[in-house]
């Protein structure tokens, strides 16, 4: 870059710096970062800040051809831009749509706002990419792919500081651009949540978008947490008779990451297709439980189409598959007491008991600890065994919902708002707990604009509604849960330091499970809740002596997998062995234990070199020459426990002491 532009794009830069913080301006805590690349864009590509009086403007029938080109997008637009119109009537503002490159297709709004906006020619049939109107959102988002607000005098161009314009981007079943949904209006309109109100329509129009690239395939409904299906955030994706990839939605495409359409059902979810169908066709309606590619477990149901979606056919052709626990009967609690959970376990202990007291007393509880100890486990015990039992406990995974929907699900949304969205609207999850328990996990995902919303819902214990003027009460005891310290993301600039104390009211810590000591207690609950004590289920010796080696990277999360793969593989004596766990398990155990090992004799014959004989004492020779027997014995035998125990003499628990003691 030349210096004179260099110096030009510098100037531009901070004279729309000094604009956007004049009076009109909202309040944010910096200049999100893509106004300012939009900016820098723009300035580059030598944008007029005073802009251009006579726009460029499509004929009538330029008009039509393009509209007829985007028919489908159109079409499924149309009655949601009415309704989002109904939701902002008399605001001095007007719904837009526009195809990929930002020309404005449709339009509707308020007359006397229309006829302002004609002025800078905010209508169908102009285009309002960035290089033709600088900085705007319909423009910006269609750029940065993402939901925008661009506000008074953050627009690039003089002449726009008189909008306020929130847009998000709309995909279609391909992962492709569709266009843009926009709402613009009088920057003295502003409201907090427009941007929401417009993330939520571009989402009904995707799903039509969706549901017209599925027609006539089969349909898979998929999320990390089961509560999650046939919600807003759910993945859906759309499968070919042959199990190929056909059309997938937004959220399914973050959960599947690089899927591209094409790819086979069996590479994306880990199990063949025939036996995938084979399942729903026997029985209808199953929730599956398998794993992504990248290791991360989901829930998943199947609906076939059309003729195939018969019954009749012979569900024993398929293998079984690992089925997600049933709901607890009805009367009995789901999950052990907090006593029980800790009582093999002194560190857990006192975390539980001392986290049971804080809940009785409705103090906020903030729950740290590895991914997969037990967050959510535990604190649905302490709801279930606490005085709030009686009412609901509602689980918000803050970093599995999209950023588009998280506000949505926690705070509802106004009766009618979107077409395809609940008839009489939908109260939220905050609302939904209502004298129970609100769970959220993975506090620290939260986006930082949301953080402020549930820092009033909190104080003020009431929650408003999107496109609603009415505040309702909210009795309800909150628990939150992060693998991140929050303490460092409160100095990094992305937690709110006010939030993070209204939450740690208490923090408990929950110990890894490799740092416990209660392992096959546990292991008995976790079969016991995937209802295999009224069968008889047991593990074997062998297996359990594998589980006790295993350093249990995934914690709890993963010890639970491996036991539902392994019911799924149990035999009719109802033993859960070695053949029932999975070659990479086993892999990566027997690595696991054989690393350990050679760090400990590595450790041990350093400590030995460094200590001088003469000063030895006997007891410490004693101890050094236990230890080389016990790791010769390992070392021999594979690293299998209960028989080297057999060879020492001594029992297979106090073997593990002994690990224990000298690791």
């Amino acid at each position: 870059m030349s210096d004179r532009l260099t110096q030009a794009v510098g100037s531009s830069l901070r004279s729309l710096k000094e604009r956007a913080a004049e009076p009109g301006a909202i309040a944010r805590d910096r200049l999100p970062g893509e106004i300012q690349r939009s900016w820098t864009r723009c300035a580059r590509q030598g944008v007029s800040l005073a802009g251009s009086r006579d726009p460029d403007r499509l004929s009538a029938r330029e008009l039509k051809e393009r509209a007829e080109r985007f028919e489908r997008l159109v079409g499924g637009a149309a009655p949601i831009m009415h309704n989002l119109s109904r939701q902002i009537a008399n605001t001095r503002s007007m719904v837009i749509l526009s195809d990929p490159e930002g020309l404005i297709l449709h339009s509707v709004g308020d007359d006397d706002f229309v006829s302002r906006a004609e002025r800078v020619a905010l209508q169908p049939g102009v285009s309002w990419d960035e290089a033709s109107k600088g900085t705007n959102a319909i423009g910006t988002a269609a750029v940065e792919r993402t939901a925008v607000l661009v506000h008074a005098g953050e627009h690039y161009m003089e002449r726009n500081q008189f909008l306020t314009c929130s847009a998000s981007p709309i995909f279609d079943g391909f992962g492709d651009l569709a266009g843009v949904l926009d709402i613009s209006g009088d920057y003295r309109s502003y409201q907090d949540h427009t941007l929401a109100l417009v993330r939520l329509g571009a989402q009904m129009i995707e799903d039509r978008l969706f549901d017209e690239a599925a027609r006539g395939c089969h349909l898979v409904r998929f999320h990390p947490q089961r509560a999650y299906l046939f919600s807003m955030a759910e993945g859906r994706a759309a499968f070919s008779e042959a199990g190929m990839l056909v059309a997938v939605n937004q959220p399914g495409r973050e959960l599947l990451a690089a899927a591209a359409v094409g790819e086979d059902f069996e590479r994306l979810f880990g199990f063949p297709w025939e036996q995938a169908l084979a399942r729903a066709h026997g029985a209808a309606g199953s929730v599956l439980a398998c794993t992504l590619p990248r290791g991360a477990p989901v829930a998943l149901t199947l609906t076939l189409h059309g003729a195939h979606a018969r019954p009749g056919v012979a569900a024993a052709a398929a293998p079984p598959l690992a089925v997600l626990g049933a709901p607890p009967r009805k009367g009995s609690p789901a999950r052990p007491s907090p006593a029980e959970i800790g009582r093999h376990d002194e560190r857990m202990g006192q975390a539980v008991e001392r986290a049971r007291r804080v809940m009785r007393s409705g103090i906020p509880l903030l729950i740290q600890g590895e991914s997969g100890t037990g967050k959510e486990w535990l604190a649905r015990s302490l709801h279930e065994h606490g005085p709030r039992a009686a009412a609901a406990f509602v689980a918000v995974n803050c970093a599995a919902i999209p950023d588009a929907l998280i506000e949505a699900e926690l705070f509802g949304y106004e009766e009618g708002a979107f077409t395809g969205a609940r008839r009489r609207g939908s109260p939220g999850r905050i609302r939904e707990a209502d004298g129970g328990t609100l769970f959220l996990d993975e506090i620290g995902d939260m986006p930082v604009n949301l953080q402020a919303r549930l820092l009033r819902v909190l104080q003020d214990r009431a929650v408003t509604p999107l496109g609603s003027g009415r505040s309702y009460p909210v009795n309800i005891n909150v628990v939150c849960a992060t693998h991140r310290r929050l303490r460092d993301l409160v100095a990094a600039g992305t937690f709110r330091e006010d939030l993070y104390y209204r939450l740690n009211g208490f923090t408990v810590g929950l110990p890894a499970l490799r740092e416990r000591n209660d392992l096959e207690p546990l292991v008995q609950t976790l079969l016991a809740e995937e209802g295999c004590d009224s069968v008889g289920a047991r593990v074997s010796a062998e297996a359990m002596a594998l589980f006790l080696r295993h350093p249990w990277p995934g914690n709890i999360r993963q010890l639970r997998n491996v036991l539902r793969t392994g019911i799924a593989l149990m035999d009719e004596g109802r033993v859960l062995d070695m053949h029932c766990l999975a070659d990479d398990f086993i892999e990566e155990a027997q690595a696991a234990v054989k690393a350990g090992l050679d760090r400990s004799s590595a450790a041990d014959s350093t400590a030995r070199a460094a200590v001088a004989p003469a000063g030895e004492s006997s007891g410490r020779r004693l101890q050094e020459m236990e230890w080389q027997t016990i790791q010769e014995a390992l070392k021999r035998l594979d690293g299998n426990v209960s028989a080297a125990a057999r060879q020492l003499g001594i029992s297979r628990n106090r073997l593990y002491r002994k690990l224990r003691e000298f690791s």
